[in-house]
């Protein structure tokens, strides 16, 4: 947040208030009788207020209302207690909008702040997540790996076999959850980087439905053909095809079919 200005720049900003005053009854003295420029004592109040504080403000008030005063006695041939009564009430118009613009420069500055340390805790949670799913990644990548290579040793029996697909099938549900986080942060902070590629989209759906028995992927009548980051289309589709698999019956059939309509591709 922009800090008011202190020390010499104060003061030479003060000063500028000050004359800015001066200038506008002057020339509201000279425009006589008929014209009024008196509106203009609004600016110097207002921007005192904003950008020195309360306290400028309430004297950029004080000042414009004594100038005023001056004029309405020496121009516009007021009586005193008619010049003094305008004069306070002209001050007190002042000093609420002094008030009005330092609160609202409080306001906006919070708000800034505000923004600032969200911004950063988003940077933050967004370093986190990332931190956190590469983490995990390595290590769920090596148990597939490790897991990959004993399921083609001669020498398992069934029950082994068996442990080792559910070990497989767990290591790569936790990949694919890690690998989630990571999306879901980078799209929400928008630093999520696409790579663009023309692609079979039923080739890609019948690779997304493989291994899995209940999966029935319907191929497409004519070719389906996308541009799109490959990786991500992937990941959206086995994460519908696993949402579908474990809100379904055990025996039911997930049903997945691809087709075009006009120029748009439908899973």
């Amino acid at each position: 947040a922009a800090a008011r200005p202190r020390g010499r720049r104060a003061s030479v900003a003060t000063i500028a208030m000050l004359v800015s005053i001066a200038v506008i009854g002057v020339i509201d003295l000279t425009t006589g009788r008929p014209y009024s420029v008196s509106v203009a004592y609004v600016l110097p109040t207002a921007a005192g207020a904003w950008y020195l504080g309360r306290l400028a403000g309430v004297a950029a008030a004080a000042f414009s209302g004594l100038t005023l005063g001056i004029e309405d006695y020496l121009v516009r041939d007021y009586s005193l207690d008619v010049t003094v009564w305008n004069g306070l009430v002209r001050v007190a118009v002042f000093v609420g909008l002094a008030f009005l613009m330092d609160a609202l420069h409080h306001f906006i500055e919070t708000l800034r702040r505000n923004q600032a340390e969200l911004t950063e805790l988003l940077a933050q949670r967004e370093q986190f997540l990332s931190l956190m799913a590469h983490e995990l990644l390595a290590p769920v990548a090596a148990i597939e790996i490790v897991a990959t290579g004993l399921t083609d040793a001669p020498d398992l029996g069934e029950r082994e076999r068996r442990a080792l697909g559910q070990l497989l099938r767990q290591a790569r549900s936790l990949s694919s959850l890690a690998q989630g986080v990571l999306t879901a942060s980078q799209l929400e902070a928008g630093t999520m980087e696409l790579d663009p590629e023309r692609f079979d989209l039923g080739q890609l759906v019948e690779e997304a439905g493989e291994g899995q028995s209940r999966v029935q992927v319907r191929p497409p009548d004519v070719l389906v053909l996308v541009v799109a980051d490959r990786a991500a289309i992937l990941r959206a589709v086995t994460n519908l095809l696993g949402n579908a698999l474990k809100f379904s019956g055990p025996e039911q059939p997930v049903l997945v079919s691809v087709g075009r309509e006009g120029n748009e591709a439908v899973v």
